[in-house]
């Protein structure tokens, strides 16, 4: 990947945090309106919804990078990093959203069980380090793949060792202590295989694999909803939340990018690659469910 985004650092981190803060405060807000749901519950479904889908955005801007638009300015590399760092960043503030959430329902159910805030809460940054470890460790084993010449069977054993490895740090993560480590430590895995890699990644046999899996996925999110349990109004809300928050975080990647001196040309096409979602918020959608579920009927509300 020849891309940089060198002297773009500060640029980096705003357009990473910026439009996020704002979008899951909107959504927050609106679900609390519209919901009546708890605030801190909102902003965990802000935070689960704010990710950028990093899979859409980094192939098609290094596509056009290699074309030479908005080379000058490193528009690619400013997209590739802070889109990263935007997933990272949601996955902590989503983790610390959903800590307070169970803390403040086990308080307010006379639950005597639960543990201190700080605790639960400095836990997290600690689960989020090692998982960001452990996935920068097992993506720079994948160097070792250099010395195999065969680049078919090059290519092929680096597919298979990342399904492996992703598929092993979440078990890793769930049958540890860690298990709020698995969602950083898999894409922290998945980008340091990108960097290391570089042009000689697995892409087309990661894409016929995920072709495969993603039914799995959805559909299990899909199989989780009770639509008799869905009132009909909130159909029409959902689409309101979702609407408001992508406005709310278009401006917001519009302004920021304009403000760090590119063009209104520019910011728009920022704001409109700062637009898709993907699997971040499919993956954190069911976890408050199932953990509420775990935790029996004392916090089905939640």
């Amino acid at each position: 990947m020849n891309i940089s985004f060198t002297g773009k650092g500060i640029f980096v981190a705003l357009l990473a945090l910026i439009p996020i803060l704002c979008e899951a405060t909107a959504i927050a807000l609106v679900a609390l309106g519209v919901f009546e749901m708890p605030i801190e519950v909102g902003f965990s479904l802000g935070f689960a919804v704010a990710p950028v889908a990093v899979a859409i955005i980094v192939p098609q801007v290094m596509k056009w990078d290699s074309l030479g638009y908005g080379k000058s300015k490193g528009i690619a590399g400013s997209i590739t990093a802070s889109s990263t760092f935007d997933n990272i960043a949601c996955l902590i503030l989503y983790g610390i959203c959903k800590t307070i959430t169970f803390q403040y329902a086990a308080e307010i159910k006379g639950n005597q069980q639960h543990t201190n805030p700080a605790w639960a809460i400095g836990s997290i940054f600690v689960h989020n380090v090692a998982g960001i470890i452990a996935g920068v460790i097992m993506g720079l084993l994948g160097w070792f793949f250099k010395f195999i010449d065969n680049k078919p069977y090059s290519i092929n054993l680096k597919a298979a060792y990342a399904l492996v490895v992703a598929v092993g740090l979440i078990i890793a993560s769930e049958l540890s202590t860690f298990t709020n480590a698995k969602f950083i430590a898999c894409l922290s895995f998945g980008y340091t295989c990108f960097r290391v890699w570089g042009d000689k990644k697995p892409t087309q046999q990661i894409a016929d694999c995920w072709f495969y899996i993603q039914p799995f996925l959805f559909g299990t999110i899909g199989a989780s909803l009770l639509f008799s349990q869905v009132r009909a109004r909130d159909v029409g809300a959902s689409f309101i939340l979702i609407f408001f928050g992508q406005l709310i975080r278009f401006c917001a990647t519009f302004f920021t990018s304009y403000a760090n001196k590119l063009s209104v040309k520019e910011s728009i096409f920022m704001s409109i690659a700062w637009i898709p979602k993907s699997t971040v918020p499919a993956t954190l959608a069911g976890v408050i469910y199932n953990e509420a579920l775990a935790l029996g009927d004392t916090y089905k509300d939640y």
